[in-house]
């Protein structure tokens, strides 16, 4: 699989025709599978025209574009946004997940997102993007290492009490976003987010309890994980609402 990520500064692509002529042979050139491209701006209707005949637009949002080659290879699970960060200022960046049917229906995730640094483009297409754009990967790789690594700590703190996680620990809701798509964690309310292992255990171990006695109480699930009200509560509303 091949991806072509590019900073590709849209605006001198607009009402240029050298520059798009350039951006399409780099385009071809290039043949990639996946395509992400910041800062799209005022080019992005020039961008379409070049690559729409072989590409599907996956998502955009704010000049972030994530394209995907036409065919059934991809199946798009789920689009969103991701939070970056540059001296202050949000910028919100694209995410993608798909499902590559041609690699034994492995999960991809894709993400591509604003940088905080001069464009280089300088009014003309860098024929070499990948290279031109060593530091705008190395910045993009920082974010990602970042959210990886919170990502990490909020699973862990998770596991630690899995029958009653803390409630108390602030978690991006983007973040949480992509660890639910992900199935690391089960939301079961607005402030209670189980592992998905303890969620596994705890709704096995209520089905059983229910299939040999035929009900369940708050109390009794609350002794049997040795938790509160707080957790169990809502865990047995949510296993309700999922008919389980």
């Amino acid at each position: 699989m091949k991806i072509l990520e590019w900073n590709i500064s849209g605006n001198e692509l607009n009402g240029n025709i050298t520059n798009q002529n350039a951006a399409a042979a780099i385009f071809n050139s290039e043949n990639a599978d996946i395509i992400a491209l910041q800062e799209t701006g005022s080019g992005a209707d020039e961008i379409a025209a070049i690559l729409a005949a072989d590409y599907v637009l996956a998502v955009a949002i704010d000049g972030q574009e994530i394209w995907l080659r036409s065919g059934e290879r991809f199946q798009i699970d789920s689009t969103g946004s991701w939070p970056g960060l540059c001296n202050t200022r949000s910028l919100d960046g694209a995410t993608l997940s798909l499902t590559d049917l041609n690699s034994d229906d492995r999960r991809l995730y894709v993400y591509i997102a604003h940088f905080c640094i001069p464009d280089t483009f300088a009014g003309n297409v860098d024929i070499n993007p990948n290279v031109s754009n060593e530091d705008q990967h190395e910045h993009l790789c920082n974010i990602i290492d970042d959210m990886e690594a919170n990502a990490s700590a909020y699973l862990k703190a998770l596991e630690q009490e899995p029958y009653s996680p803390p409630s108390d620990r602030p978690v991006d809701a983007e973040l949480l976003a992509v660890l639910v798509e992900r199935g690391q964690v089960v939301k079961v309310n607005e402030s209670v987010v189980f592992a998905s292992s303890a969620y596994r255990e705890m709704s096995e171990k209520i089905v059983d309890h229910l299939k040999s006695q035929g009900t369940i109480t708050v109390g009794e699930a609350r002794t049997m994980f040795n938790t509160s009200r707080k957790y169990i509560l809502p865990l047995l509303e949510h296993l309700d609402r999922q008919q389980i």
